[in-house]
């Protein structure tokens, strides 16, 4: 697949081979996030969708970029949604170590948001919530 450069900063939507990539990465947050606090409870709202997403046949993903790494992450299934804020720190981890000429790291071969963003998505035809 082409490079997809996006720069006007626009909603884009995750392609179907990007949202594989996706759901791993939120599979990692998820751990993470229950490694430091244990199971999500179901207070947790947030979390859970973010569960429900990453079980979700068909979720629709829509991001949004507004800084070198940081995103907006529109997440619907079916009549429900929800948002978030993604830093990727695997990009800003990248960005470092290109600035001290280090080239040659396994952190550039680890998939990331920024990856799916450049090369895995369409643009969003759909509509945000004004609450978004």
């Amino acid at each position: 697949m082409a490079k997809k450069i996006n720069e006007k900063h626009e909603w884009l939507q995750i392609n179907e081979e990007g949202l594989t990539i996706f759901k791993d990465i939120l599979s990692s947050l998820i751990a993470f996030h229950e490694m430091l606090h244990g199971k999500i409870q179901s207070s947790e709202e947030n979390w859970i969708f973010k569960l429900r997403v990453v079980e979700s046949d068909s979720p629709v993903i829509a991001i949004k970029r507004f800084g070198d790494y940081e995103y907006l992450v529109f997440a619907k299934i079916k009549d429900k949604y929800n948002s978030w804020i993604h830093i990727d720190g695997i990009q800003m981890e990248r960005l470092e170590l290109e600035r001290t000429g280090v080239l040659n790291h396994d952190v550039f071969n680890i998939l990331n948001m920024t990856d799916i963003y450049t090369k895995h998505c369409d643009p969003y035809a759909g509509e945000i919530p004004e609450d978004v």
